[in-house]
């Protein structure tokens, strides 16, 4: 548990609006120098995406796990994933509660891809695309090959038998 997730949901939303169509959070009331209204928090760069982030009774709290407890009355259990990618969209049908494992199954396609796919890319030394994907915390070798098609076919068929999220892979959207 979060040193944030001491605080009770009832009290926070006391204090807090959550809109669940926009993802906004706003103060209900002012304080401190901070206008009732205003929107909680301030966007912080992580090395991967943009997250909203502030502090309530000096405990730094995620807007995206905010606004989950807000919504749900109660903390998530595991980690919130951006369905679309974009940690600043927190309306709620962009959120889900999920574990570890599932969360890694919904990545970004990193800005250094070769080959524009997860999980596939060009090896020199074998004048080959590789395709491969992580299982059980193990790297597995699909297979070497001539066409990119080929090497993204076995990693999009690979991806959908071990569960990956639909949107893996996908940039991260703004």
């Amino acid at each position: 548990m979060k040193n944030s997730e001491l605080i009770g949901v009832e009290l926070l939303r006391e204090m807090l609006i959550y809109d669940p169509l926009t993802g906004s959070i706003r103060w209900r009331y002012g304080r401190s120098g901070v206008p009732a209204g205003a929107e909680f928090g301030t966007n912080k760069k992580s090395s991967k995406t943009t997250y909203r982030i502030g502090f309530v009774f000096k405990k730094k709290v995620t807007a995206h796990r905010l606004a989950w407890a807000l919504h749900f009355g109660e903390w998530p259990k595991g980690m919130i994933d951006h369905i679309n990618h974009n940690g600043l969209d927190n309306r709620i049908e962009n959120l889900r509660d999920v574990d570890v494992s599932s969360n890694n199954r919904n990545t970004s396609l990193r800005k250094d891809s070769t080959s524009g796919v997860v999980g596939v890319s060009w090896d020199r030394s074998q004048s080959k695309w590789i395709a491969q994907i992580n299982i059980n915390r193990k790297r597995v070798h699909l297979g070497s090959f001539v066409s990119i098609e080929d090497a993204i076919k076995a990693r999009t068929n690979a991806a959908s038998e071990n569960g990956y999220h639909e949107n893996h892979g996908m940039r991260e959207t703004r």
